[in-house]
Parts: structure tokens; C-alpha cells; sequence
């Protein structure tokens, strides 16, 4: 069990009452939860809601219904990812980072379409913008397609589209035929400046309505001018087929912002008059475009953007592993949100650290997948407690939470079928064990996953556990049924010999009705293939095919499969057949049932296998009766076949 799916029935009160508390921890992030157990005291003995409601239990919180679309979805992406032959190569190389990259989009898709989904919760909607966010940065720092890559671009990306997205107030200011006469209006524009990679349109076209409506244009000496001039001519990296080419004109471009940055003299046009301190707006956002660090820092409201727009404006070559030395420069992250640690994780290359915060996630679904695809270029340590690395102990985990779910317990065992094999059999077994078999259709999709992991134990389980259940139903015929598939001959007897003995006590052969759905190599167990050919006779007589019906008892008696106990029965089915107008039996076969007879009543078993007839004659005279009876159906038919040999 996992502290991150978890829910604990646990109050004050039942702390209180109860005697016994259990502190668990949970390994491998080392959270703790507590579990107590009831007290019971000689006034509970009699009283079981009384000892019930002492309990304080620990399960798993149940998934909600509305997440198992998603699920299902990204779980078909997760069994393509793991049976991509390329990726079980052990060197990684650009086609495995390239697709990793594809997959790890996949998995944003369906992201981006539950959270759109999800529209009216949002709790989840906005749970979901995280993951999005979370498997987005990873994409861009650790699944770039090359070196050549232009990472700054990427992470502006990742920025903007995650957390700077222009607000419906904020929308309504570009609209304005007269923008930037209050501070709101340059705080828009400042940030669009920050997030100049989505945004470049937007802040020149409020700059441009501001030139229009001022009598601005062609004043080369207007602070609003030279913006415009100088983000109008900001190289875009869209724009060039080579990166060295882009860094090139970057370079010359960011000179002379610098050029102007540093003269500081903006001059605001006199006949303009703000009630804040504008050219503080100017200087930053001069400050920001020549990558001056003090200007970006005191413009940007997170740590987030101070990151991204150090790497984009001041330090654009930055690599990947260089990026945690620009951490001095940034606000505080360990004590923000749960996302904040996670993305700075992966911002310090802390890969440890940032699935074990993926972990606290009410949904374990995150720490799963990332772990996953990091593990496919980062070698997570061994737990030694559990015999396996971090990233399949995550696996493991979650789908013993989706197991616990009846309806996802396919997709678990997917799961734990990528795990390492010294584990993954095991894990499968104690898996399957858990998942109630209460349909006909659950069963068969079971045994074919056991077919299809190679489960033959399993399937063994399962067949005896529905054998016992039927049997203890008294359903005798699904009981065989099941140890048939398994061949278990033992278990079969038993169950015919039950069979037999009912039919000798009240002459029952409803149960019987299973045999009809055999194939002839089923018919390998004495006792089955007894059955079987005892009910083929009565259904041949019952139709008066009394020749076939009687060449039939005769096998029954001479291949010996037939139980001793039961001859008698067998010998007076035969009456009727010796008593028949037309000879059935002929002389040989008529010598056969005598012998049979001879033998069950004078053997030193006679009680035994007249056992059940005694009990249904009142007294010894009534036995010999019968049994004489048998006797002279039998003469008189011998004397009927003598005849026709005179």
C-alpha cells in the first residue's frame, strides 16, 4: 500500500477509544500514516457492530469514475512505448530520445484532453494543468531532438503555455482604441515583453495604437518608437534554418538593445503625462530585451520566469546541465507548491527527488509514467527491500490500486508485466488473486491473461476456486467442468463417485447435463466416461433403440468401468431389455450378466455392494426376491436364445 492513495477512517474519538495505535511508514518516500486497531473487551464478545465500529481502517481511495477514460488511453500508450524494439536497446541514442519526445507528446495529448474534459471540476482541471506542465518541461530539458536545439526556445514555450496565458480582463486591454494611459495597461505590456515569444504581436500592437493616438509616429526620438523598431526587428529562431545563424543575428540585434539600454534616456514626450513612474516600465523593459540579469529578476513575479527568461534573454547558449547555476538567482522554490519542487527538480536534474515529489500526487498515474520514461535514459537505484528499481516499484503500486478496481484490473496486469521478471511473476500471481471472480465473462478474460502472461499456476488456482464454489452449490457438472481443464483426476472422482452415489440413492441424473458439452478426448477419466455412457443408454432406451441400449450395459460390465456398487442397478435396467419380445441379448452376453450377478452376491462384499438396496427393500426376503427376479429374467432369456440354436 501507498501513503499517496490512501484514505484513513481515523479521528480523534477512535484514537481515544481505541488501545492499540500502529505509526506506519511508507516506503520508499518515508511518509507516515497511523493505523489503529480496536480495543475489545469482554463486553464486545457478543457484539459484532459494536467490535466493527472500534475498527479505524486503511484503504485505497477509490479512483474517480471520471479518470478511467484516461486511464485506459494512456495505458494503450504505455504497452506501444514498452513494445518498441528500438527502446529496449541499451545505449541511448538520438532515436530513442526522439521517441521517447513522441511518446511523452502522446501522453500530453490525452492530458490535454481530460483537463478540457474536466472543465467543470477544478480540483481536477487543475490538477491535470499541472501534469501537463510537469511532463511538458520534461520533454523540453530532457527529450530535445538535438544539440542544436534552441533550448531557450523551448522553455519560453513551455513557460507561456503553462502559466502566462493573457487572462479575459487582460484581452479586454488590447481591445482598447486607447491603451497604455494607466499602470494595468503597462504591467500587460511588461509581460508580454517577458513572454515576447507568444506575445510579440500583442505588445506592438498596444504600442502602435499608443504612437496613433499620440501623434507618435516617425518621432525617432519617442521611447514607444524605438520599442516597436527594436521588437520588430527581434529575431525569431522559426525564422532560420540553422541555430548558429540564429545566434549570429541574436547577437548583433541584442547589441544594439544594449547600446540603447545603456544611454537610459528614453525621453517620454513632454506633451505625455503619466500619474506612475513610466519610464521605470521603459528602463525594464529595455533592461529585459538587452538581457540585463537585475532587470529581468525585479521584473518577473516567480521563480519560474526568472529561470526561463535569464536562459532566453541574458544566457540563450545555456545547456541543459548548466541550467542549476542559475538557481542563485531565483526566489526560494523549496517552500512554494508541490509543483514547484517537482519542476525545479527537473530544472536542478534532481530526477530522485522529482519523482518522489510525483509521488504526493493524490493520483498516482503521474509518478508512474514520468518515472517510466526517465528510466529509459536515467538509472533510478535498486531498492533493496523490494528487489527492484524505483520507477517498477511505482508501477507496481499503481496497479495494485487499479487492481483493487474491478474494472481495471487488465490494465494492471500490464503494468506489472513490464516490470523485471524476477518480480513480475509473483506480482501477477498475488495480483490475480485479489480480483473477485463473481462473472462468467470476468473469469474468461482472467484465464486469457493468465494464457497470455503464461500464468499456468494461476490458471490453476482459478479453476480449483470455482470448482470448490460450485461444488459447495452442489452444482456438480460446472465443478468437473473446471477440474477438467486443469486434469485434475483426483478431484473429478471424487465429484463422480458423488454423482453415482446420488443416482443409487434417488436415481438423479440432472447434474448429468455437463457431458453433453465434452469432446471425446474429455472422456479420458473412468469415472467421466462412465457417466457419459450410462446416460447414452438411458437416452437410447428411452428413444427404444433397445438393441443399441443393450449392447451398451454390456460394455459398461465388461470394460469394468462401471463401479460394482452400481452393477446391481445396471443388471435391473437390464430386466426390462431380457423381458423384450425381441431377444436383445444373445447367449454370451446373457452368460455375462449372470456372471455379473454371481459375483456381487456372492462375494465376501455382498453388504457393500448391495448396500443402497437394502435400504430401499424391508427385509432380507424382499432382497432375495428381486435378485431372484434378475435371476429368472436372465434364464428365461438364455432359454429364448438356446431355443433359436436348436
Amino acid at each position: 500500500m501507498n501513503s499517496y492513495n490512501l484514505g484513513f477512517n481515523v479521528n480523534n474519538q477512535q484514537l481515544t477509544n481505541n488501545n492499540q495505535i500502529i505509526l506506519g511508514r511508507f516506503n520508499p518516500s518515508n511518509q507516515s500514516g497511523v493505523f489503529t486497531i480496536g480495543a475489545k473487551d469482554a463486553s464486545d464478545i457478543d457484539n459484532v457492530e459494536k467490535v466493527k465500529n472500534k475498527l479505524s481502517n486503511c484503504f485505497w481511495k477509490q479512483i474517480p469514475e471520471s479518470r478511467r477514460s484516461f486511464i485506459a488511453s494512456t495505458f494503450e500508450i504505455f504497452m506501444d512505448l514498452h513494445n518498441n524494439k528500438t527502446l529496449t536497446e541499451n545505449e541511448i541514442i538520438n532515436d530513442k530520445i526522439n521517441i521517447l519526445n513522441k511518446y511523452s507528446k502522446e501522453y500530453r495529448e490525452k492530458i490535454e484532453i481530460e483537463k478540457n474534459n474536466s472543465l467543470n471540476d477544478e480540483k481536477e482541471r487543475e490538477m491535470y494543468n499541472e501534469i501537463y506542465s510537469i511532463f511538458h518541461l520534461y520533454e523540453v530539458l530532457y527529450l530535445s531532438e538535438n544539440d542544436n536545439n534552441n533550448i531557450s526556445e523551448l522553455l519560453a514555450r513551455w513557460l507561456t503555455d503553462n502559466f502566462y496565458n493573457i487572462t479575459a480582463n487582460e484581452d479586454k486591454i488590447f481591445k482598447l482604441n486607447k491603451p497604455l494611459n494607466n499602470e494595468e495597461d503597462w504591467k500587460l505590456l511588461l509581460k508580454c515583453i517577458l513572454n515576447i515569444n507568444k506575445y510579440r504581436i500583442k505588445a506592438l500592437n498596444l504600442l502602435q495604437k499608443y504612437c496613433f493616438n499620440n501623434s507618435l509616429y516617425n518621432n525617432k526620438n519617442s521611447v514607444f518608437e524605438k520599442l516597436i523598431e527594436i521588437i520588430n526587428s527581434m529575431p525569431l529562431v522559426t525564422d532560420f534554418s540553422k541555430y548558429d545563424e540564429y545566434k549570429k543575428t541574436w547577437i548583433r540585434w541584442q547589441s544594439k538593445v544594449k547600446i540603447i539600454f545603456k544611454e537610459s534616456n528614453y525621453m517620454v514626450p513632454s506633451n505625455v503625462s503619466f500619474d506612475f513612474d513610466i519610464e521605470n516600465y521603459c528602463h525594464k523593459i529595455f533592461g529585459i530585451l538587452s538581457g540585463n540579469m537585475e532587470s529581468i529578476i525585479s521584473s518577473c513575479d516567480s521563480w519560474k520566469q526568472i529561470i526561463v527568461s535569464l536562459i532566453y534573454f541574458h544566457q540563450p547558449e545555456t545547456k541543459v546541465s548548466d541550467i542549476k547555476t542559475l538557481f542563485v538567482h531565483c526566489k526560494d522554490t523549496t517552500n512554494g507548491t508541490l509543483l514547484d519542487s517537482i519542476l525545479s527538480s527537473l530544472f536542478k536534474e534532481d530526477l530522485n527527488n522529482c519523482v518522489t515529489f510525483c509521488s504526493k500526487y493524490d493520483f498516482w498515474w503521474l509518478v508512474t509514467h514520468i518515472s517510466d520514461l526517465i528510466s529509459y535514459h536515467y538509472k533510478f537505484e535498486g531498492l533493496k527491500d523490494y528487489n527492484c528499481d524505483l520507477a517498477s516499484w511505482f508501477k507496481i503500486n499503481y496497479a495494485d490500486s487499479l487492481g483493487l478496481q474491478n474494472d481495471n484490473w487488465e490494465i494492471a496486469l500490464g503494468y506489472v508485466s513490464t516490470c523485471p521478471d524476477d518480480i513480475k511473476e509473483s506480482l501477477k500471481t498475488e495480483l490475480i488473486n485479489h480480483i473477485p471472480l463473481n462473472s462468467e465473462d470476468k473469469v474468461k478474460k482472467l484465464i486469457l491473461n493468465c494464457k497470455k502472461y503464461n500464468l499456468k499456476n494461476v490458471i490453476i488456482d482459478i479453476h480449483k476456486t470455482l470448482g470448490m464454489k460450485e461444488y459447495k452449490k452442489g452444482n456438480y457438472g460446472e465443478a468437473i467442468k473446471h477440474y477438467m481443464e486443469i486434469d485434475d483426476s483426483y478431484r473429478i472422482s471424487l465429484i463422480c463417485n458423488e454423482l453415482i452415489s446420488q443416482y443409487i440413492e434417488n436415481g438423479d441424473l440432472s447434474q448429468l447435463h455437463f457431458i453433453e458439452s465434452l469432446n471425446q478426448n474429455s472422456l479420458y477419466n473412468s469415472k467421466i466416461n462412465f457417466l457419459a455412457r450410462y446416460k447414452q443408454f438411458q437416452e437410447l432406451y428411452r428413444e427404444k433403440q433397445y438393441k443399441k441400449a443393450g449392447s451398451l450395459l454390456i460394455q459398461l460390465l465388461t470394460s469394468e468401468i462401471a463401479p460394482k456398487n452400481f452393477w446391481y442397478i445396471i443388471l435391473i435396467d437390464a430386466v426390462p431389455l431380457l423381458e423384450n419380445k425381441q431377444i436383445i441379448f444373445n447367449s454370451s452376453e446373457t452368460y455375462e450378466l449372470m456372471r455379473c450377478l454371481e459375483e456381487i452376491t456372492t462375494s465376501h462384499r455382498k453388504n457393500e455392494y448391495l448396500a443402497t438396496l437394502n435400504k430401499k427393500v424391508k427385509s432380507e426376503e424382499e432382497l432375495e426376491n428381486l435378485i431372484n427376479v434378475i435371476r429368472i429374467a436372465l434364464v428365461r432369456n438364455l432359454a429364448r436364445t438356446s431355443a433359436l440354436l436348436i
